[in-house]
Parts: structure tokens; C-alpha cells; sequence
């Protein structure tokens, strides 16, 4: 699994559970300002850990890593090579 890939499938994702379209999430998003909310990142955690057979730790789920898509792919990715 790749950061690209990742990307790809999350943008969709988010796209979609944020009502807002794939091409308005680009590198630089603030996600909370796209409109995830706290809720919506437990659901968001749940699907990647979901879809990409990661277990994704309390450290791992820091605002930092989930504030831009980029930093969501990095997190993911980082996981998954344990």
C-alpha cells in the first residue's frame, strides 16, 4: 500500500461522507474546515482501519496527523509497515 493509493481511496471517502466534491479536497484541505467534525473522524478512523487492515494506535490519531489528507496517507501508510 502506497501513500497515493490511500489518498485516492480516502478523498473519496471523505467526499462522500462530507457531502462536498472529491475535487474540493486537495493537499492543503483543513479537513475540520471541510466539515469533519469529531464524529466524523471516529467513523473516519474505523473505515481505515477497516479497509486497510491497520490498527491504528491512540498516538497515531493525534489532530496533527488527521488536520490534512496528506497527513491522514502518512499516518496510514506508517501503520500498516508496523
Amino acid at each position: 500500500m502506497d501513500e497515493t493509493t490511500v489518498t485516492t481511496d480516502l478523498r473519496r471517502y471523505l467526499a462522500d461522507e462530507l457531502l462536498i466534491p472529491e475535487a474540493a479536497i486537495d493537499a492543503r484541505s483543513d479537513l475540520a474546515d471541510a466539515g469533519l467534525d469529531s464524529i466524523g473522524l471516529v467513523e473516519l478512523i474505523a473505515y481505515i482501519e477497516s479497509r486497510f487492515r491497520v490498527a491504528l494506535s491512540p498516538e497515531d490519531c493525534i489532530s496533527e496527523n488527521f488536520r490534512t489528507l496528506p497527513g491522514i496517507a502518512a499516518t496510514v501508510t506508517a501503520a500498516a509497515r508496523g
